[in-house]
């Protein structure tokens, strides 16, 4: 017997152990907590709620319209023993218990294929503590004043190549636009490179081999992962050729990447008079691992955790500002606040740090617009001890989801006009606890990078990032919302999500 059919034989045996297991569980499906909803009419063989992570609408009629006063409801995923929350208190206690998730086959298999298991994400434990600390070095602030300026030049460039050759088109998708944008923000900022994707963004193997992975591993990990040939990555397919071709052309630009910084001539050394090395995260990160005597930091680690800062910014900060344009398209006047704001504070200057600081008001436009639109719209947490939420108690195991969305969108966390645009809200002369709601609870009513010590690292590069691309964009450009537009409609997209439609506009060179 050879290897190939040892390991599908081996594949399919485990799929068989998982759907007898399964089967057992749902032929049993009762409360593993008392005191918790159990919607067993949700629950379907094998998958158990599976079904109800297919779409935005579906997963609110479990973890909304299931659950109980308190916000919380229990339920069955492939066997595993789950709760959901949704209330501010639950949302602190929970994200400041655990930093764990438990791996899932179905999942971190194809998470690790594609950006690599050394990545911040897929850690865990002592591990990722000592990985965390060292990046956390990387996105200080001291860091991050520097690329303001990178990241003000090349919005204008974006203006002037993409958005006003299109002014005169009736509507414009920005969604799929913005992504050049932000590509070629991360090229210069975290690489000290240029990856070109405004200038040439129908023939970029950079672009390309990113669209192609994001894709392949959504297909992969949402759509067909019980299919054996999904998880064998060296089948003959033609999935598969195009897999390890476009990984190839990642894997060797960021290894070339690493592989500069690391072997660096001795007048290139960190206590250089006149430092001429470059001053991006990469270089940031090289400096925080030299200084650590723990030697955490390898070439794979390097690489993997390039890859991920590369997705994170290339995706999800492209959906916050998509999802912001369009915000500001069918609010004009807090549009015209804002642009009001960017006048006072930059005039024709080029956006720097201080200037993105004193940016408040655009601040809290793209910080509402996360609220609303979160581009991450789950995360969770493994229970590696017993936890006490409200009058529940929630055993060891449990896998604790957090719907961001709905959270983001809870009228108990937020008030009454929930789902109302209002970046108010997030301003100082604005603060708007609910009744009996401390200030320790409020701030996890917003969780659009997480919360507690498992955060998003790079929280501040991204929200530096949108702030200067905004005020950049919104100072030239109009941007309204066509009659005959689709409707924007959030859609899961695998690890993140999307506008299932597009996000038209029409854009307007601003007088």
């Amino acid at each position: 017997m050879n290897q190939q059919t040892i390991v599908v034989a081996t594949t399919s045996a485990a799929i068989g152990a998982a759907a007898i297991y399964s089967l057992q569980r749902w032929l049993r499906v009762k409360p593993f907590i008392p005191t918790l909803p159990l919607p067993v009419h949700l629950h379907r063989f094998f998958s158990g709620v599976g079904e109800s992570f297919s779409s935005v609408e579906a997963t609110w009629r479990l973890m909304v319209d299931e659950a109980d006063e308190d916000g919380m409801c229990q339920f069955y995923l492939v066997g595993m023993p789950c709760v959901s929350v949704l209330r501010a208190p639950h949302v602190r206690t929970v994200l400041l218990a655990s930093n764990y998730r438990r791996r899932s086959p179905f999942f971190d298999d194809f998470v690790d294929a594609f950006l690599g298991s050394k990545g911040l994400i897929q850690l865990q434990g002592h591990e990722w503590k000592i990985h965390r600390r060292l990046i956390a070095k990387a996105f200080q602030w001291q860091n991050l004043v520097g690329m303001a300026p990178t990241m003000g030049a090349i919005a204008d460039a974006f203006v002037d190549r993409v958005l006003l050759p299109r002014t005169m088109d009736t509507s414009i998708d920005i969604f799929p636009l913005i992504k050049l944008a932000t590509l070629d923000v991360l090229g210069a900022t975290a690489f000290g490179t240029s990856f070109n994707a405004i200038d040439h963004s129908q023939s970029n193997p950079i672009v390309e081999a990113f669209t192609f992975l994001l894709d392949d591993m959504n297909r992969r990990a949402f759509d067909a992962p019980l299919d054996p040939a999904s998880s064998l990555y060296w089948l003959p397919t033609a999935a598969n050729r195009e897999f390890h071709r476009h990984t190839l052309v990642l894997r060797t630009m960021i290894d070339r990447l690493v592989a500069s910084r690391l072997v660096q001539p001795d007048s290139e050394t960190k206590d250089t008079p006149n430092d001429n090395r470059p001053h991006d995260l990469l270089q940031c990160l090289v400096d925080a691992a030299a200084a650590d005597a723990s030697g955490a930091i390898t070439p794979q680690s390097f690489a993997d955790n390039l890859l991920t800062f590369l997705f994170a910014g290339y995706d999800t900060t492209s959906i916050a500002l998509a999802y912001t344009l369009y915000a500001l398209a069918t609010h004009p006047h807090i549009q015209a606040k804002a642009v009001a704001e960017i006048h006072a504070v930059l005039g024709t200057d080029t956006p720097s740090y201080d200037d993105a600081q004193r940016l408040v008001y655009c601040t809290a436009i793209v910080t509402e617009s996360l609220r609303l639109y979160p581009p991450v719209l789950m995360t969770l947490r493994t229970l590696e001890a017993p936890l006490r939420l409200g009058r529940h108690d929630i055993p060891t195991g449990t896998s604790i989801f957090l719907p961001i969305d709905a959270i983001q969108r809870d009228c108990t966390n937020w008030g009454p006009d929930a789902d109302a645009f209002r970046p108010e809200r997030h301003l100082q002369d604005d603060d708007d606890i609910q009744d009996g709601m401390s200030a320790k609870d409020k701030a996890y009513r917003f969780v659009a990078f997480s919360g507690g010590p498992r955060n998003c690292v790079g929280m501040r590069f991204a929200m530096l990032e949108a702030t200067i691309l905004l005020a950049v964009f919104l100072r030239r450009c109009a941007f309204t919302r066509p009659d005959d537009a689709p409707p924007v409609i959030v859609a899961p997209a695998g690890l993140v999500q999307k506008p299932q439609h597009g996000i038209w506009l029409r854009v307007a060179l601003r007088s």
